[in-house]
């Protein structure tokens, strides 16, 4: 679907089928995430402001998406309302600083 370092950031839903997201940690692929139907996907690039993808997305087996465009994510984003914008951030926080933490062994 897409790798670590894509600076594509179209996001996707999962109608069919299995992803595994992978990430590199210390020259060793980690396995973060098995996601399956309905699930989304892709979507960390944008919602984090990031110029490139955190993670590397493969099928496991024949899958189907929903693929939503990074224009249309950046859309949505920017006409949300301020407040859920600001506990979004919130939230987005502890999760940087969760991967950051978990990335360092800590």
């Amino acid at each position: 679907m897409f790798r670590e370092g894509d600076i594509n950031g179209d996001g996707f839903i999962v109608e069919k089928g299995e992803l595994e997201l992978t990430r590199h940690h210390d020259n060793v692929i980690e396995r973060t995430a098995l996601l399956g139907e309905v699930e989304v996907v892709g979507v960390w690039k944008i919602l984090f402001n990031n110029e490139t993808r955190y993670f590397t997305a493969t099928a496991t087996k024949e899958t189907t998406v929903i693929v939503i465009p990074e224009s249309h994510l950046s859309l949505l984003l920017s006409q949300a309302d301020p407040f859920l914008i600001h506990c979004f951030q919130k939230w987005l926080d502890v999760s940087r600083s969760y991967m950051a933490d978990s990335s360092s062994g800590s």
